[in-house]
């Protein structure tokens, strides 16, 4: 459910239909649009699947049919189980920046979020400046909720780069038992 910790004080879920036409819901596709519904709504705390009534609306139901909806059922627990319940860690548009330290050093720095029901075991990101891996660095944990104020943990990385335009890039390269929704992000700066 959206929080009230947003500022909203009104409780919301999103509804997907599982059932009531099969043979129009593709199990790739199904996934799909969770991640795009995770994406948009990363502190909706779960999803709504409801059953209008299987085989109304002129479907012709067969036993091929009956197995393709259990799937269905079936891939709606498990992505409820992955992109809500587990970890789901993810580098969120605009999670890259590149700044400068107390010193004047050049840094970039990424916000790794987990959107998930459940902190996450250790995570390792490699940062890239110009297609070119620039190192790695890893979170312990990072923990689970819905407030983006708590569910995250910052990484740096030192960075020198020349005068100029330069493509950034962070990828999330390890992330063991947690779903991984957006792997990794870009931004592009000039160095004056």
């Amino acid at each position: 459910m959206i929080v009230p910790a947003y500022g909203n004080c009104c409780h919301t879920l999103i509804a997907l239909d599982s059932s009531e036409r099969p043979d129009y819901i593709d199990l790739g596709e199904q996934e799909q649009v969770v991640r795009f519904i995770r994406r948009i709504c990363p502190e909706m705390r779960g999803i709504a699947w409801y059953n209008g009534g299987y085989g109304g609306y002129g479907l012709k139901r067969s036993p091929e049919m009956g197995r393709h909806h259990e799937a269905i059922l079936a891939n709606a627990d498990r992505l409820f189980f992955d992109y809500y319940i587990k970890p789901c860690v993810t580098l969120m548009r605009e999670s890259l920046w590149l700044g400068k330290t107390k010193d004047g050093r050049w840094e970039l720095a990424t916000a790794l979020s987990n959107i998930g029901g459940m902190n996450s075991k250790q995570v390792t990101v490699e940062f890239l400046v110009d297609g070119r891996v620039l190192g790695t660095k890893s979170a312990p944990k990072v923990p689970a909720g819905a407030n983006r104020l708590h569910n995250r943990v910052l990484l740096k990385q030192p960075v020198s780069p020349n005068r100029g335009s330069h493509d950034f890039e962070v990828r999330i390269t390890s992330a063991p038992g947690a779903t991984v929704l957006d792997p990794a992000v870009q931004c592009q700066r000039f160095v004056p």
